[in-house]
């Protein structure tokens, strides 16, 4: 089918982010509990540069992780002009993309959305167009180089999966912890992929925490009150029925 070739230099940095959740093909158990688990991650990355700007590591794939990393990219690196998502329930929910395609009540008042509050224009995806998120291709870089390195990998098929598989899951204590995990991911974010020399068009060869700040224009900040008051969750608004009773006296 005929398809348009995305031209990252039309961007500048901070002029679209992009985020997406992914399982990780890894099997992990809870510090606490001990319970077998494959977490589920989510990238914020700036669409320019190809730099992840904050990740969130759960047992299942949420809006609270949403707000959580995105919350925690924009007090690093400030607000973007537009996010590009998928159509997933974990953005399109009242208080952070809006309900969308997924509105069922259209009358319904959900109130200001937290891109809406931010000034950020949301883009989302085309329904079954996978191709179209280069977040999507970033996933792959996780399981290549970080997923496939842990003796708990499970594989994408069962044909991927190691023939050793079995027989580590079976003995727990070899088996790595959520919190064990999480720490490994953030030395392979911050120290190789975010420091790698990258072939991705418009880098020019640069890794991505070299081309961020060399094609960086203006931060777009918030102040201590502003994040106070906009970075927050809400609830949507509440219709009240107020009934007003006559007191009389009786005698």
């Amino acid at each position: 089918m005929p398809y348009i070739v995305r031209k990252y230099e039309n961007f500048g940095v901070n002029e679209v982010w992009s985020a997406d959740y992914h399982t990780l093909d890894v099997m992990v158990k809870d510090d606490t509990t001990g319970e077998l688990f494959r977490p589920h991650l989510i990238y914020w990355i700036d669409v320019r540069s190809r730099k992840v700007l904050s990740f969130y590591l759960a047992k299942t794939s949420n809006s609270d992780g949403t707000f959580i990393s995105f919350r925690n990219a924009v007090l690093k690196y400030g607000v973007p002009e537009n996010v590009y998502l998928d159509n997933g329930r974990e953005f399109l929910v009242s208080d952070i993309g809006g309900r969308c395609r997924r509105k069922t009540d259209q009358t319904a008042d959900y109130g200001t959305t937290l891109f809406k509050r931010l000034g950020i224009k949301m883009t989302n995806a085309v329904v079954k167009n996978g191709k179209a998120k280069i977040i999507e291709r970033m996933f792959l870089n996780v399981k290549n180089d970080f997923s496939k390195l842990i003796d708990t990998y499970t594989g994408v098929k069962p044909e991927e999966r190691p023939e050793s598989y079995k027989t580590i899951i079976k003995n727990e204590d070899g088996i790595k912890t959520f919190s064990g995990i999480k720490e490994a991911l953030e030395l392979y974010v911050s120290g190789i992929y975010n420091k790698k020399a990258s072939m991705a068009k418009g880098l020019n060869g640069l890794c991505p925490d070299e081309f961020y700040p060399q094609n960086f224009i203006k931060k777009k900040s918030l102040t201590h009150e502003q994040e106070e008051l906009l970075l927050l969750r809400i609830q949507k608004l509440q219709t009240v029925k107020i009934f007003i009773c006559q007191n009389r006296r009786l005698y």
